[in-house]
Formats: C-alpha cells, structure tokens, sequence
C-alpha cells in the first residue's frame, strides 16, 4: 500500500485482514493495476462498511468484461468511482445494476451509447471529457438517470440540455460551443453553475435566474444587460464573471475552482463545502 495525503493505492500484496485498519481515515482508495478478482473481491469484504471510502478503479486495471468492477458490488456503506475511457472494448452492459457505482468518469474513447449508465442506481455524477462526436441524441438517455452533477466537456456537436434530469444541481461545460440556449434546462434544483467557452448562441444568462444558483463561474462574454440581469437576481453565496468577484461569502470553503466543480460536489457530501 502507498498512501499520500488522504489517498491510498492498493496492491495485490496488501492483506484484506488488516486493510481497513491500515487505510484509516484515507478517503480514496485507489487500484490502478490489474489483480485477480478473488484479491478485489477479499478487497471489497474488507472494505465493505467503510462509509467515508472511495474506491477508484482506473483503466488500466480494467479487463473487457469489466469484472474487476462486479468485484465491487454489495458495498455496505463504501462506494465505487470508475474513472476509464468510453472505449468500445470494454463492455459496460456487464455493469446492469451495479448497486455501489456512485460516479463514473469517461475521457475520450468511441463509444457514445450511454444507456447503460441509466442501469446504475447509485449513480450520482458522470463526467463525459472528449467522446468523439457526442451529441444531443446520445445524452438524451441521461434523463433517465437521478444524476446530481454533471461535468461535460470539449463536446462541440451537443446543441441542447433537454437531457438533463431533474435531479440535477451541479453543472459544469467546457468547449461545449454550440449550445442554442438555457431554456432548455428544467432542473428546479441547481445551484452550482460553471461556463466557460459554452456561451449558447442566443447570448443569454436570464434564463438561468429561474433556478435557486448558489454558485456561480462564468467565464465568456455576456451582453451587459444580462449580466445585470443575472446579478441583480442572484441571491447565492459566489458569483464570479470573467475572473470578477461580483458576490463573494466569508468562509467558503475555496474548493471550487477550474475543472474542481466534482471536488467541490465531494465536499459538499461531507459538510464542509
């Protein structure tokens, strides 16, 4: 076992009898090379009722029927980050019902039929980063989904967020270019809002006042009527546009920054966000 700060890897030398003594208050628990499915499953008894642990499995420990994943199911209280490509060579559908899977990250990769993730149903974030060609017809299945945070970025064909389910209150885009509007959005709880090079063409922020906004990072040029607009409504805690301070609280936790909308979401989850 290595450990860094509040981070662990895990290796196939590790004994399960003593792992959860050993990992202590470390929160993630990382496994980034492929072991036997016994030692992962010994592994995942052993870390079972460890309610503050996130067990990351990466792609390079990963097999094509995704069994060092089902190695996982059945966690008490623990839970299971898959942080992976959307590569056509791994079968996701083997995953149908996996009850500990609480976010899934895909970066680059082929594959854009998401419905399998509709089949999780502990899934709380997904972060969809460079899926070649991904559009508004394949993230339309995500409204099946009782997603909390999303985070999509470089995804240039998506034109609308219709997709969004109505759970959702923390998003983030990123070179999500060709968006038409805001209005689409019918998530009544979202709160924490990050923009950047995802202006919609129609160059509007009121849209966006319907919903009860907290948090707030907007990094592309508005028309200064609705940046007034949007100001003049808001009531959350930060609002920041184009790097200025507008509304700033004392004593908020300084998670949220570029890229750190899910570090701030893991903070939240634990009282201190």
């Amino acid at each position: 076992m290595i450990r860094r700060d509040d981070r662990t890897r895990l290796s196939r030398a590790d004994d399960p009898g003593t792992l959860a003594e050993a990992l202590g208050d470390a929160r993630f628990a990382d496994i980034k090379n492929p072991m036997p499915v016994d030692v992962l499953r010994a592994f995942a008894a052993a870390l079972s009722d460890c309610a503050h642990l996130r067990i990351r499995v990466y792609e390079d420990a990963l097999d094509p029927a995704l069994e060092a994943v089902n190695a996982f199911r059945g966690l008490a209280h623990a839970r299971l980050w898959l942080l992976t490509s959307s590569s056509t060579k791994l079968d996701f559908d083997a995953l149908d019902g996996h009850d500990a899977l609480e976010r899934v990250r895909l970066t680059f990769g082929g594959r854009r039929d998401l419905r399998w993730l509709c089949a999780l149903p502990r899934l709380l974030d997904l972060e969809l980063w460079r899926i070649t060609k991904l559009a508004d017809d394949d993230l339309a299945v995500l409204g099946e989904t009782h997603l909390e945070a999303l985070v999509v970025g470089a995804a240039r064909h998506v034109t609308s967020l219709a997709f969004a389910p109505a759970t959702l209150r923390h998003v983030e885009l990123e070179r999500v270019g060709g968006l038409s509007t805001f209005e689409t959005l019918e998530t009544p709880s979202l709160g924490t809002v990050i923009l950047n090079e995802s202006r919609p063409a129609d160059r509007r922020l009121v849209p966006l006042t319907r919903f009860p906004l907290d948090l707030v990072q907007i990094g592309d040029v508005y028309p200064h009527d609705e940046v007034a607009e949007l100001t003049r409504r808001f009531r959350g805690r930060m609002l920041w546009i184009r790097g200025d301070c507008v509304v700033d609280s004392p004593g908020l936790a300084p998670d949220l920054g570029w890229r750190q909308l899910l570090d701030h979401v893991d903070a939240e989850r634990r009282g201190v966000g």
